[in-house]
Formats: C-alpha cells, structure tokens, sequence
C-alpha cells in the first residue's frame, strides 16, 4: 500500500510546486504580489505554507474513505498503522512539494518548471529500483553502497521507513534493507526519518536563494 500511494501522491506534490512560482511569474501577476508591503521571505514561506496546507487537506480527503470504512468496520486495532501511513505520506508530499518548489524558483516558463519535474520524477522512479538493482548487479556494489543510494531517493527513503515503522520485513527490500537494520539496528526508523524530513527542509532556503536572485534583481 505505502508503495502504491507515493506514486500519484508524491507526482502530484511535485507538480503542484513546480508551478507555484512559475506560472505566476510567467503571467506577471508575481510583479503585482511582490509591489504589495511584502518581503521576499513573507511571499516565499506564505505560498509554500499555503500549498502545503491545500496538499494535507487533499491527503486527508483521499484517506477519509479509507478511514471511515476502518471505523464502520471496528477494526481498531489497524488505527495504529494507518495514521503512521497517512503521516509517511503527508511528509513524503511535502518532501516533493519541497523540491518541486525549488525547481519553481529559478524556471521563468511553466511548461519548463513542469518538464523538469517530469524529468526528475522519472529520475527518482527509475533510479529507485530499476537503477539500484541494475547497478547492484553490473557494478557488485556492497549493501552499504546500496543503502547509501536509496538515501538519496526520497521515495526510497519512505519505503524503507514505511516497511520498517509498519512491522514489515525489511527482507522485501533485498540486500539494502537487512543491511540498514544490521547496521542501525534500532536507530535506523529516526535515520530514515531525519532523511526523509531533510528532503522537506533543505530545498526551501536554496529555492529562496535563487527567488531572490531571479525576482530581486
């Protein structure tokens, strides 16, 4: 389940970030917005608070179905997991609406804000597993080489502490995942969440960098 969701979820984060500047930016009404009594910083958080909102809201109507069914059906004991899916979730989105709002910052175009997160997306999905395990078998990486590759993967990242905090296996995810628990043994669900709550952090003040180099000239 946790891998069939942050396939359309965490698409639609990332485009919905991709154009957050851009299209406004394309049709000149951001000129409009930054002449208000507003600074660069106030217009940069409030659009992404405000898109970060509007995905939680989304999410939650998305998981409401599922949820009143558990709640009709009394099946209590499977609350647990479903709300720390729907938080894995929600920070996976957020994650995406993160880099997609870098992208945003410095495209002047909406179709090319767009293309590159396509780009990118399909980086992340391919890379993820096709790529991995390919490269595991050509190159004869080590499970640490692997691991360290799927930190850089967002998605990998959320399988991973999806499948970990969920009381799965981590054996589904081969050589990468026994390694992460043999290696950080209880630690490893902080790592993989630390690593997934960078993904939200980090592209923020290097996407306000290039606003402000792009629209503050």
């Amino acid at each position: 389940l946790a891998g069939r969701m942050q396939t359309p979820f965490g698409r639609i984060a990332l485009t919905i970030g991709a154009q957050l500047i851009a299209s406004e930016r394309q049709d000149r009404s951001l000129d409009y917005l930054l002449a208000q009594p507003l600074t660069a910083l106030e217009v940069f958080v409030g659009k992404f608070i405000g898109a970060a909102c509007s995905l939680t809201l989304m999410l939650l109507i998305g998981f409401g179905g599922a949820g009143a069914v558990m709640a009709i059906e009394g099946e209590a004991g499977g609350v647990g997991g479903f709300l720390m899916l729907v938080a894995l979730t929600l920070m996976l989105g957020l994650a995406m609406l993160s880099v997609g709002y870098l992208i945003s910052s410095f495209s002047r175009q909406t179709a090319a804000a767009l293309g590159i997160a396509l780009t990118l997306w399909l980086l992340f999905v391919i890379a993820g597993d096709l790529g991995i395990m390919g490269s595991s078998l050509v190159l004869g990486l080590s499970p640490e080489t692997l691991l360290s590759l799927t930190a850089l993967n967002p998605l990998n990242v959320y399988k991973l502490v999806s499948v970990d905090l969920l009381h799965t296996s981590l054996d589904v995810l081969g050589p990468a995942g026994v390694y992460a628990v043999d290696r950080f043994g209880s630690t490893y669900s902080y790592l993989m969440l630390g690593l997934l709550a960078l993904w939200i952090v980090i592209p923020l003040p290097v996407g306000y960098w290039f606003f402000k180099r792009t629209d503050f000239q």
